[in-house]
């Protein structure tokens, strides 16, 4: 095979269905490392889901747009598309059924969640004061926000905004975790906001002053022809209520563990 016509392929399917694998890979981590039963349980309908949501999309892209006999009138050949988009499909989906299996096998996420047990930094932490969530939830809004409207602004594909609603929280859930972990550390278990909350706040600064020196250099975008298809709302509701389940679950312990053993 023409290794560069293998690369365009496999870049242009990427920017098709990134979305669709970044949201099973999502998946696969909430199922495996999360939730609380075996890894094995969760390949049954992991795997078969998967499959059926990739499977038709990849191998199916050309017909379902309505572009088949346009893309063979192309320099790449059948046999070239057919296996690279077999290629990215099938290899995602084994490398993670692989991980998963790994991770059962060896019991690994009992062993990651039991490490952090040990750790102490599961102890409940004092009842913190209103005043402390009332400038953490200010702090942690402006981090998602400047996150969010830095990373549109300065978008250079036309599908590049379709992740952001989880991009931004994740950002901001993991700096604001980092300021837990520190004021856990230097306050014995205390949660009093002077590490968290400016911590977010740099970050907030950080990303809005880098969004606009991207910004000033950044080259107009809009003209370029979508990448990806739209349709597929069934998929995109499951995704969003297993993204909102775990938000759920994230506030309900963050709560259980602010509320002190008592």
């Amino acid at each position: 095979m023409n290794r560069r016509i293998v690369q365009g392929l496999l870049w242009r399917e990427w920017l098709l269905h990134r979305e669709e694998l970044i949201r099973i890979f999502s998946a696969w981590l909430f199922g495996v490392w999360v939730v609380p039963f075996s890894p094995a349980v969760f390949l049954f309908p992991f795997g078969i889901l998967s499959a059926c949501l990739i499977a038709p999309s990849l191998g199916g892209s050309d017909a379902s747009e309505g572009s088949e006999e346009f893309s063979f009138a192309l320099p790449p050949s059948r046999a070239q598309r057919y296996l690279v988009r077999l290629a990215l499909g099938g290899g995602v989906l084994a490398a993670l059924m692989a991980g998963a299996l790994l991770a059962a096998l060896f019991d690994l996420p009992q062993a990651l969640w039991g490490a952090l047990v040990d750790s102490t930094m599961t102890v409940p932490f004092d009842p913190p004061r209103p005043e402390f969530l009332y400038g953490l939830a200010c702090a942690l809004t402006a981090a998602v926000f400047a996150d969010a409207f830095s990373a549109g602004a300065c978008s250079r594909t036309p599908g590049a905004l379709g992740l952001l609603w989880l991009r931004a929280p994740l950002l901001a859930g993991i700096v604001m975790g980092a300021g837990f972990f520190l004021e856990g550390l230097l306050g014995r278990g205390h949660l009093t906001g002077f590490v968290s909350c400016p911590l977010l706040g740099a970050w907030t600064l950080l990303r809005l002053v880098r969004g606009y020196r991207d910004y000033e250099i950044k080259e107009g975008v809009s003209g370029l022809p979508p990448l990806r298809r739209v349709g597929r709302s069934s998929a995109r509701i499951v995704v969003l209520a297993l993204v909102v389940a775990v938000v759920v679950a994230a506030l309900l312990l963050l709560l259980l563990l602010l509320s002190g053993s008592a």
